[in-house]
């Protein structure tokens, strides 16, 4: 009896340490297992992560040759630009200060000063400098006032002039043209209101370069005679 019960004990003991060791073996292989699955799990990470950063660096690409493109466009876009409006050359002054008007070569054309006891001077020059006229504006008893045309190469193409006496009942207006060196060429005066013919013809003069002044022409009417 005795005999039978070790031999039981023994094969039990035996059945044990096999149960036992497939067990370990068993647990070995789940390990084995979860380290491959954790393994391919931080494969798939890394995959995941790298592909992220290559989409993310493709869209950044494809901004930059948008906004590349854009500029190259705005860049080659050609703007027109409107063409410049030529004006007489003229540096004003503040107000009671001396006017300069300038030729293209930026010498001086024409100077206007400022009013002193109730005249102002204005004069005239040549390309070369020298003075080739001179007038004045004058505010006192009487009034004369002379309006300047300039000319788009600075030099001066007329003077229109207006003189009221004062008392009187007609007031004087006087065309002045001058040529591209600032020279006098003609002079022309009328009188108003109008009471003659004559009055309506005015009074004409040419300038004469030697003397310096005025030379009046005179005026023919023509009228039919009776036969």
């Amino acid at each position: 009896m005795s005999k039978l019960l070790i031999l039981i004990v023994i094969g039990f003991t035996f059945s044990c340490k096999s149960h036992n060791q497939e067990v370990q073996k068993d647990n070995r292989k789940i390990d084995s297992l979860i380290t491959v699955i954790n393994e391919l799990n931080n494969k798939v990470t890394k995959m995941d992560s790298a592909l992220q950063s290559k989409n993310t660096f493709v869209s950044k690409v494809e901004v930059l040759k948008d906004s590349t493109s854009q500029i190259t466009n705005k860049s080659i876009t050609k703007i027109k630009k409107p063409k410049p409006v030529i004006k007489p050359k003229v540096e004003l002054k503040p107000l009671n200060d001396t006017v300069l008007y300038f030729f293209d070569d930026g010498r001086i054309s024409v100077k206007v000063l400022p009013f002193v006891d109730g005249r102002q001077s204005i004069f005239i020059f040549k390309p070369n400098g020298d003075i080739a006229f001179e007038t004045e504006n004058v505010q006192l008893s009487y009034h004369l006032s002379n309006d300047l045309k300039i000319r788009d190469d600075g030099s001066l193409e007329l003077i229109k002039s207006s003189m009221n006496p004062g008392a009187s009942l007609y007031w004087y207006e006087s065309v002045i043209g001058f040529d591209i060196d600032n020279e006098p060429l003609y002079k022309q005066t009328s009188r108003h209101p109008y009471e003659s013919v004559n009055d309506a013809m005015g009074e004409k003069y040419l300038w004469n370069k030697l003397e310096r002044k005025w030379v009046k022409q005179e005026i023919i009417i023509e009228t039919n005679m009776p036969k």
